[in-house]
């Protein structure tokens, strides 16, 4: 027992290291096990906030898709309704008194309602992405706000001292992540208030308005401006093709997009100063002297973000390319009257070649291995084109489903800009 105690004595030194190192290790261990398992509950965590932002972000553009659909038939009151109230007015006024001048002149006047119904088409294709647009920004900047109001309440319910190191389930608070992020959504939804109040939502929700009851027709004038110059000089016998009808809308739409009233923002918005003329006719059960009839600094900001975002670049470049798609689909489907036999044809095309790479489609003429398929288009006179135009326009707005509003919610750079207003992101 003594040599025992002597060994251990001697040897004393040695079994301290040992003892100690082990009890690093033990320590290190603990202390590495600990870290995993907060890591990978940040991890689990931050999923769950993508996931959720990502569902949220989801139903926002269903909620898009849903209130631009219920918005369509006042659009359409607004083009459709009345469209022959002119010409059955004139025509009236010709029976009291009808002889070969007047008659020229119903004639004439005939011919101009003949090509307002080509206006009217055109109108609402690019009505038809302007509520697309104003909707899509609409709702995705409202819905940013009320996702960070969702989570600044979480945060204030477990994270009162605001110490900004909570992570909750509806978002991500971590300092040492999405540090950025977070710092602006905490200046945006300061304490327990709320980031946006329930009225001032319900305010900016009423300018819509606006753009179904005053853009509308400023759209509308600029279209019968440029349908009346490039094709005022036309006849309603004049033989077109498919690419003479391409030539004519594209001398439209040049004439509307490069006039100088062509701005975004004041067909999409009221000038400043003029927001309360829109609530007043905008807001429903409330007198005109009601003090809602107001524009506070809550609504100032959202409408100023607004305007913002519809005077940027980004906004035009998407704007313009939301243009190319639902006009695409326009020119696609009047495509169809000049060649009537397009569809079997390509079927045709379609089950003799057998490499598909070696086939080819430009302007009407299938080319496969050498071989030439030629598809010519008739031409149709405009008094012919116009009634099978105007057809379409009832299509545009009122669709179900509607091929028009699908092209233009799905593309791609309306979606980018979507995620880039809800989330806040500028990068």
């Amino acid at each position: 027992m003594s040599s025992i105690y002597n060994f251990l004595l001697s040897q004393r030194r040695k079994l301290f290291i040992v003892t100690g190192f082990a009890a690093a290790v033990w320590g290190l261990g603990k202390y590495a096990q600990t870290k995993l398992l907060e890591i990978n509950t940040e991890i689990d965590l931050q999923r769950t906030a993508k996931a959720n932002v990502k569902r949220r972000f989801q139903q926002n553009q269903q909620d898009c898709t849903f209130t631009i659909l219920s918005l369509l038939p006042t659009l359409s009151d607004n083009i459709l309704t009345n469209q022959n109230v002119e010409l059955l007015i004139y025509e009236l006024q010709q029976k009291k008194n009808s002889n070969e001048k007047n008659n020229d002149k119903l004639h004439k006047y005939k011919q101009w309602e003949e090509l307002k119904l080509m206006s009217k088409t055109i109108t609402s294709l690019y009505l038809v992405t302007f509520l697309i647009l104003f909707t899509n920004t609409q709702l995705n900047l409202l819905g940013r706000y009320i996702y960070l109001d969702s989570i600044s309440s979480i945060h204030n319910k477990y994270d009162p001292d605001g110490d900004n190191n909570f992570t909750g389930n509806d978002g991500d608070y971590n300092n040492n992540d999405d540090k950025d992020s977070n710092q602006n959504s905490l200046q945006i939804c300061e304490g327990s208030k709320k980031c946006i109040s329930t009225e001032t939502e319900r305010k900016f929700l009423t300018f819509t308005w606006f753009l179904l009851n005053k853009g509308w027709k400023r759209v509308s004038d600029m279209v019968e401006r440029s349908v009346q110059k490039v094709m005022g000089e036309m006849t309603i016998k004049n033989l077109t093709t498919f690419e003479s009808f391409l030539d004519i809308l594209k001398g439209i739409r040049t004439d509307i997009e490069e006039a100088p009233e062509f701005i975004l923002h004041q067909i999409l918005l009221p000038e400043e100063g003029e927001e309360k003329e829109v609530l007043k006719e905008g807001l429903t059960n409330i007198s005109e002297n009601d003090p809602k009839i107001t524009v506070d600094e809550e609504l100032k900001g959202l409408l100023d973000e607004t305007r913002d975002l519809f005077e940027s670049d980004d906004f035009n470049m998407v704007a313009k390319e939301c243009l190319h798609n639902i006009f695409k689909k326009f020119e696609q489907n009047v495509e169809t009257l000049y060649y009537p036999d397009l569809e079997t044809t390509k079927e045709n095309i379609k089950s003799q070649v057998t490499n598909l790479d070696e086939k080819e489609e430009i302007d009407g003429k299938k080319f496969q291995t050498g071989v030439i398929y030629e598809t010519k288009s008739l031409e149709l006179p405009i008094a012919k084109l116009i009634p099978s135009v105007s057809k379409v326009c009832h299509s545009i707005l009122n669709g179900c489903p509607n091929e028009y509003v699908e092209a233009v919610a799905s593309q791609s750079d309306l979606k980018t800009f979507s995620v880039i207003i809800y989330t806040g992101w500028e990068e």
